[in-house]
């Protein structure tokens, strides 16, 4: 047993601390690229209203190909086009890959690196400082090239689900 500060015994008590909504969450899967690597998605920093750069990162991609940031308001369908999510690509010759996230924004860029697996990208976006976000929650997936400047064939991160805090 052990006592607090005022001397009263807490044996038997738990304390249970969550995180949930704290951190970008993590689903899917993705799906590999050159080499066999699979590209990772991480967030550093804090989803809060008002952060002027929460920096969405992208690791093991293909060093100097072109990617694509993908943005979405959901994670299961694809409103305009009632396409039900995940989206296999098979169609495009990708039957390993997964669109996870509706594709409502598209950021480019080009990852650093040179060859596979050593590729990796940043892309900071900026939450209004608008206390109405709070508990809204986006959604993302890195698409990267294979073929230097081509999206097909690509290779896709797994989601990450990003929920906004005050």
């Amino acid at each position: 047993p052990w006592a607090d500060a005022a001397g009263l015994d807490n044996s038997g008590r738990v304390t249970v601390l969550s995180l949930a909504g704290l951190i970008p969450v993590p689903f899917g899967s993705g799906c590999p690229g050159a080499g066999g690597y699979v590209p990772t998605i991480s967030a550093t920093g804090s989803p809060n209203a008002g952060n002027p750069a929460l920096p969405i990162e992208l690791a093991q991609a293909l060093g100097g190909s072109f990617t694509v940031l993908v943005l979405g308001l959901s994670n299961t369908a694809w409103s305009p086009f009632s396409i039900p999510l995940p989206w296999n690509l098979a169609f495009l010759g990708m039957s390993d890959c997964n669109l996870l996230v509706s594709g409502d924004f598209l950021l480019p860029s080009v990852t650093s690196g040179n060859g596979p697996g050593t590729g990796s990208a940043s892309v900071s976006l900026a939450i209004p400082p608008d206390p109405n976000l709070a508990g809204a929650t986006f959604y993302a997936q890195w698409w990267t090239s294979l073929l230097g400047i081509n999206l097909i064939p690509g290779a896709l991160s797994g989601g990450l689900a990003i929920t906004i805090r005050p």
